[in-house]
């Protein structure tokens, strides 16, 4: 009969154990999916500020980029504008050389 008894006891206490293994395994899993779940959620916030993150850096290179081009545009019509002047000047000075090498001619005639 102590036999029978130990052997009942033997069987509840590994039962109990099982049992007790079994919520202790339960409850990990749910702290593991809770981990996970907390997880997740920082990964989706982290993908979300580095969107935003990469929106506010495209625009800033779009507003920068858009100002370098202007002053690039505004820099060649200077230099554009400058370049004609530049020929206009060329144009007057060979004129003018051209009438100083008249007037030395006309000079240079009228003395001998």
């Amino acid at each position: 009969r102590s036999e029978t008894e130990a052997a009942g006891k033997a069987a509840f206490l590994q039962e109990a154990r099982a049992a007790k293994d079994f919520v202790t395994g339960q409850e990990l899993q749910q702290q593991v999916d809770e981990a996970r779940a907390r997880e997740d959620l920082r990964v989706k916030e982290f993908e979300e500020e580095k969107l935003v993150l990469q929106r506010q850096l495209q625009a800033q290179f779009e507003a920068e980029y858009s100002a370098v081009r202007s002053t690039a545009t505004e820099a060649q019509r200077g230099f554009e504008a400058t370049c004609v002047e530049r020929d206009a000047l060329r144009s007057e000075l060979e004129q003018a050389r051209a009438r100083t090498r008249f007037f030395e001619e006309e000079k240079t005639a009228l003395r001998r």
